[in-house]
């Protein structure tokens, strides 16, 4: 779900809403993450990065998939949860298999609805928003950003324009360069895997800023102002204002 566009003032943007309670509902506590967690397999003490979506080339989870193999040896706990499916899930489960990571990543394939993906995101500690870089990337953002947000799930992020002008870096979730080495993720990862108290700091100011700046209600009043002010030929607001 891509439904954002970087514009200039004079231009606007319009998101779309998101319902913080279907998120929240699901898992709302570590217990409740516990729950969720068993749906996958994992165990409580697991540290469980969400990378959920459409599986698309241009999102880089072969780079996810890569770096996450690499971390094995160095967190044995890490695992990593793809939900979603696309055309490039057969390469990229094939990918899994080949680094020997089959045991800490899972594919749920096609996802239900959308409590059964609120019971993904919510499995855990963070979410991963995942983007090759091309120049288009920058444009826009991901529904899984705010998604995360709503569930007080931190997101790991790629550093593009359109993402960074939502997440401010560890404040309302974690920023790495979208490179192909994925270092920084790597370098950042490490800072938080043990740092649970940050996690869920970052996690809460997230909801928070998800629950001023994207609720239903909310982007309803700047859709009806927009297209009011669209009919008299006047500017659109910026949904960041």
């Amino acid at each position: 779900m891509e439904h954002r566009l970087s514009a200039p003032l004079e231009e606007g943007c319009i998101d779309g809403g998101v319902g913080t309670i279907l998120l929240r509902t699901t898992c709302a506590s570590p217990l409740d993450r516990a729950t969720c967690k068993r749906e996958y397999d994992f165990l409580p003490e697991h540290f469980v990065m969400v990378c959920h979506g459409i599986l698309h080339p241009n999102k880089g989870v072969d780079r996810l998939i890569r770096a996450t193999a690499e971390l094995k040896k160095e967190f044995p706990q890490l695992r990593l949860l793809i939900a979603g499916d696309g055309n490039e899930r057969a390469k990229l489960m094939a990918l899994s298999s080949q680094l020997g990571a089959d045991d800490i990543i899972k594919f749920t394939g096609w996802v239900k609805d959308s409590r059964a993906m609120n019971r993904a995101i919510n499995a855990g500690e963070l979410g991963i928003i995942m983007r090759v870089g091309f120049p288009s990337d920058h444009f826009h953002i991901t529904g899984g950003l705010t998604h995360n947000m709503c569930a007080a799930v931190p997101n790991f992020a790629v550093r593009l324009r359109g993402i960074s002008e939502v997440i401010t870096d560890g404040e309302t979730g974690f920023l790495f360069e979208a490179a192909e080495d994925m270092r920084e993720f790597k370098e950042k990862l490490r800072l938080v895997i043990g740092n649970p108290a940050l996690l869920e700091k970052v996690g809460k100011q997230g909801y928070e800023y998800a629950v001023k700046m994207f609720s239903t209600e909310r982007i309803t009043r700047i859709t009806a102002g927009g297209l009011d002010r669209a009919s008299r030929g006047e500017p659109l607001m910026s949904l960041l204002d």
